[in-house]
């Protein structure tokens, strides 16, 4: 293995350039919300954010099926660690998600 090989594999340029490339991707939006300053700024927080936690999951992924070739057992875990921690993170939205409310108006308020 050469020294821009493992220079290129120890910086992690395939993360970046898939973070870059999902954050290319939600320009768009910011670009919309550019009317309103503070949107701007809260939508390129908010994209920075979402190409961060799908950018990961998917780098880990991708690494893991470039390893299924050469080691299946490294591989294999690269990928249960990826979908993991999709499902993880899938998980933790949902519990973020607002509940409906059961009821709107305090017991006994109404006869």
């Amino acid at each position: 293995m050469d020294q821009l090989e493992l220079l290129l594999r120890a910086s992690g340029i395939g993360f970046v350039l898939m973070l870059v490339g999902l954050l290319l991707m939600a320009s768009p939006l910011t670009v919309l919300l550019g009317v309103i300053p503070f949107l701007e700024t809260l939508a390129d927080i908010g994209a920075f954010m979402l190409a961060l936690l799908i950018a990961l999951p998917l780098t880990l992924i991708v690494i893991a099926a470039a390893w299924m070739t050469h080691r299946p057992l490294i591989g294999g875990a690269l990928i249960v660690a990826g979908l993991g921690l999709a499902y993880l993170l899938r998980r933790l939205h949902r519990a973020r998600q607002p509940q409906p409310p059961t009821h709107f108006l305090p017991t006994g308020t109404l006869r």
